[in-house]
């Protein structure tokens, strides 16, 4: 729990620091780096979905992207599909966790994890989890369920399988992309920034965010951020309370870069509500309750506490060779009592239990690895070697019970907690049940030639992964896997002209193989690690103030399946999402800019369990998803913007039979903004409306479950910079 003690440590923290930060800065501080203007620069005002901040020294560069061990790549040079969100696009959209951020992208949208609160992303009709997302390029560095978005400088999507350049996350997910954050540093202006901010029902809170750098050559740099909120939500009795406390410093010379990240991070949900299960007659569609009832007991709630941290050192070694190398780590610390109805019929009766899980677990990711600059006739080369790997131990315990309770998701009963009567380990000292190890070695270069008009990457990984289970009672080893695999990636950019670039890639992604049912005729085999396989091409085109991406793709995911037969297990099962993506950004007339985009997508199972589910939908994997999202600067009033955004979602099926589907969706939200100075001190007031129609829906649906959307929530914030 958040206890007083909690609120007094972060804000005399970010109190205590910000005279600390002003007098580390000295005279110099009001000194700005200076920035000289790059032709290729892509600038997009407010939105900034790309950032235009350079690694090293001054000045602004064209916008990059972080390709995993490649390093920064411009968007125009890199041979895939990527997206970058900025703080600016955060604090403006009153984002708060990552699938307030994601949902801005066509190709992802956000669901809940299986009773509990874990952010999940569907990117590309393939799931993405919190945990298995990196942090500066770092598996394992940040909490597991929830990611507060105050600490971010930017994020990163890269749609697509990306184990050569990303390696193989902890929790085997990111088959169809993953997602990098960027932790915010000090800029070359101070900043001391106060943030207050209030949504429906009283959930509200404040942030500070202080920033510096200091030293003769402004080398050094600290960024502070505090938060704390408190309060009952736009669900009816749902009680959050959340802090967050981060510290980023940095040393920067022209051929040194050394950075230390710190944070802690902590969420309490009194009852909450997450996902539903669906076990009605086939065939019949549940209609979504009111978003603002909560159908969840008022017993339930989860603590949610992470430590979490990172280093990094980048070393100019020569000028064609620089070193780099980094570390992080996490430390989550869990507890609740979680209960998820399962609804039987139309009508919206439902069963329910309760669990309870106390949950701890330790990660630690690190990379090292050189980077050569050299030429070989008339081909210039970026040669990369680097290894990277994640560990993580868990220890869990459980306790569940009374599940024959009843209850109705539209008239929901409150019901005292049943007795928790099934218990597996020790609840007060939970031991270790799991442990897994995914690391490995990536060769790749990137060679551009003819005036820089083609790039070719190539590269492959060699990739390990061990998994160990462990019985929750007496901890004797229940699963073990290991095995290792080779994976190649390549892609290839052509620039007919300047501002267009013609692309295609071939990428793999691998995680641990199912293993065979105790039925099957060859139980006992271990497979190597499973391999999803994409081929994407597309093209991008920079108009200056306007960038756009169009995108082809087919991703093959293999899954298990047994021969009615013989028996006998194979991954010869498949899913086959094929698909087609449009983005756009930028300025398209004076004062008025777009962010949005579409996918279309087919995804299909093949080759089932007897052919039963052949050519049925992928559950979770919306055939067509829109964001329509456009800017306004006010003429008639300076510093005045207004902002709409429509997010669409087709019908989604809940099971791999097709029985169950979740209809259609459309979310229209509105916004403005206005920047104005109240006795010498520039403010900045922030109104924000989603779902201003109040729209009953369900946002996702996964393997027999879906998850409710939000209602009609008011988001209003003042910030001041001193």
């Amino acid at each position: 729990m958040i206890n007083n003690r909690s609120h007094c440590k972060i804000i005399l923290a970010c109190l205590g620091l910000l005279p600390g930060l002003a007098a580390f800065a000295g005279p110099g501080a009001d000194k700005a780096v200076p920035n000289e203007p790059d032709a290729d620069v892509v600038k997009m005002e407010r939105f900034q979905v790309w950032s235009d901040s350079k690694l090293f020294g001054d000045g602004l560069v064209a916008p990059e992207e972080q390709f995993g061990f490649l390093g920064d790549l411009n968007v125009m040079d890199a041979p895939f599909s990527a997206s970058r969100y900025t703080s600016d696009l955060i604090e403006n959209q009153h984002a708060r966790t990552l699938r307030d951020v994601l949902i801005n992208d066509p190709s992802s949208r956000p669901a809940y994890g299986y009773g509990n609160f874990e952010e999940l992303f569907s990117i590309r009709g393939f799931v993405l989890y919190n945990s298995d997302i990196s942090y500066a390029g770092l598996y394992g560095a940040l909490p597991r369920q929830v990611t507060a978005t105050e600490m971010i400088d930017s994020v990163e999507i890269f749609k697509g399988p990306t184990a050569l350049v990303n390696g193989v996350p902890i929790g085997g997910s990111g088959i169809g992309g993953t997602v990098n954050i960027r932790p915010k540093r000090a800029a070359a202006q101070p900043l001391t920034r106060l943030t207050l901010d209030y949504s429906n029902d009283g959930f509200a809170g404040g942030h500070i965010d202080l920033g510096r750098r200091f030293g003769a050559k402004q080398q050094f740099g600290a960024r502070l951020n505090g938060v704390y909120r408190d309060g009952e939500t736009a669900i009816e009795d749902e009680h959050r309370e959340q802090g967050l406390f981060s510290l980023a410093l940095d040393y920067t010379t022209d051929r040194v870069r050394l950075a230390l990240d710190l944070a802690y991070q902590n969420h309490r949900i009194d009852q909450g509500r997450n996902m539903v299960l669906i076990a009605m007659p086939a065939g019949r569609i549940l209609e979504a309750p009111d978003g603002s009832e909560n159908y969840a007991q008022d017993w339930n709630y989860s603590y949610l506490e992470s430590y979490f941290g990172m280093m990094s050192a980048e070393v100019i070694l020569t000028d064609w060779l620089t070193a780099y190398a980094g570390a992080g780590g996490s430390t989550n610390d869990e507890h609740g009592i979680y209960s998820s109805p399962t609804v039987t019929n139309e009508a919206g009766d439902a069963t329910f239990g309760a669990m309870e899980v106390p949950y701890k677990d330790n990660n630690l990711g690190y990379q090292f690895g050189l980077r050569g600059a050299f030429e070989t006739g008339a081909v210039k080369h970026k040669l990369t070697l680097g290894y990277s790997a994640a560990h993580m131990k868990k220890r869990a315990a459980y306790a569940m019970g009374g599940f024959g309770a009843v209850t109705n998701i539209y008239r929901p009963e409150r019901l005292a907690k049943p007795a928790l009567t099934l218990v597996g380990g020790n609840m007060d000292h939970p031991s270790v049940t799991g442990e897994t190890t995914s690391g490995g070695i990536s060769l790749g270069d990137v060679m551009t030639f003819l005036d820089e008009r083609v790039a070719v990457v190539g590269g492959v990984r060699y990739q390990k992964i061990r998994v160990s289970g462990f019985d929750y009672n007496d901890g004797s080893l229940t699963s073990y896997y290991n095995k290792d695999a080779f994976t190649p990636g390549g892609g290839i950019v052509v620039k007919p002209w300047k501002n267009i670039s013609l692309y295609g890639n071939y990428m793999q992604a691998l995680h641990q193989a199912p293993t065979p049912p105790a039925t099957a005729a060859n139980r006992d085999q271990v497979f190597a690690p499973s391999r999803a396989e994409q081929y994407e091409f597309g093209a991008k085109a920079d108009f200056g103030t306007f960038l756009a991406t169009l995108a082809f793709f087919q991703i093959t995911q293999p899954s298990g399946t047994t021969d009615p037969v013989t028996t006998i297990f194979s991954l010869d099962g498949e899913q086959r999402n094929r698909g087609i993506e449009l983005t756009a950004i930028g300025e398209v007339l004076a004062g008025v800019r777009v962010l949005g985009g579409a996918m279309l997508m087919d995804a299909t199972l093949r080759k089932t369990d007897g052919g039963a589910n052949d050519g049925n939908d992928a559950p979770g994997a919306p055939g067509f998803s829109l964001n329509l999202g456009a800017e306004w600067d006010a003429a008639f009033a300076k510093g005045l913007t207004f902002a709409l955004r429509g997010i669409y979602t087709s019908k989604q099926y809940v099971d791999a039979a097709g029985a169950y589907e979740v209809p259609d969706w459309i979310r229209w939200d509105i916004s403005a903004r206005y920047k104005t100075a109240l006795a010498g001190v520039p403010v900045t007031f922030r109104v924000n409306v989603d779902n201003v129609f109040d729209e009953r829906y369900w946002s996702s649906a996964a393997a027999g479950y879906a998850s409710i959307g939000n209602p009609r929530t008011f988001l209003v914030s003042m910030t001041l910079d001193f």
